[in-house]
């Protein structure tokens, strides 16, 4: 833990916040709002707040999620990963996007669990709270693309990794758990980790 607080001291304070309780805040217009994240065992939480302004310039992904929470145990090491996206309405397009902020986020969460001198939690996460759902059939511009055709095998869905709750990042990287969080009229979410 000493040696976590001493690499803390390394990165602005403006950068980052800690507790048991966090937030990731979007600004930009079409996702504006908060996600607060709490933890009910008491973990503490140390969120990084990331934008495509604000990452490691150094990694060639320039697409980059909003936050990156570590959450830590009582132990002080790290217990999970959780990669935080918030987006206003979410369509099939806006999902691959979201998953591209996603593996950026993973990029520099890489690069910063080895500035913090920690090692890399074996259980990461993927959260993306939004305001309206457009990809399901009964919110999809075009249902029809969930309708079987008669004697046609059907092509993959493209995003049938939102519709079951994980999320493919990269083929080097395993499937993640996938969170999906309503965000009120406000565009504000409390979500337990």
């Amino acid at each position: 833990m000493e040696v976590l607080e001493q690499r803390l001291a390394w990165i602005e304070p403006d950068h980052f916040e800690r507790g048991s309780a966090v937030r990731v805040i979007e600004r930009q217009k079409d996702g504006e709002g908060t996600a607060t994240f709490t933890s009910p065992d008491n973990n503490q939480l140390l969120r990084f707040n990331l934008s495509e302004e604000n990452r490691l310039r150094l990694l060639k992904q320039r697409k980059v999620a909003d936050g990156i929470l570590l959450e830590l145990g009582q132990d002080g090491h790290p217990v999970r990963l959780h990669l935080v996206e918030l987006k206003g309405s979410v369509t099939t397009g806006k999902w691959r996007e979201v998953k591209e902020q996603l593996l950026g986020a993973l990029h520099n969460a890489h690069a910063l669990m080895g500035l913090l001198g920690l090692p890399m939690p074996e259980t990461v996460e993927c959260h993306t709270c939004y305001t309206k759902d457009r990809i399901g059939p009964q919110e999809s511009a075009q249902p029809a693309l969930f309708k079987p055709g008669v004697g046609v095998k059907l092509p993959p869905r493209q995003a049938q990794d939102w519709q079951q709750g994980y999320c493919e990042l990269s083929p080097e990287f395993p499937r993640f758990r996938h969170h999906k969080h309503r965000r009120d009229e406000q565009g504000d979410v409390v979500v337990a980790v």
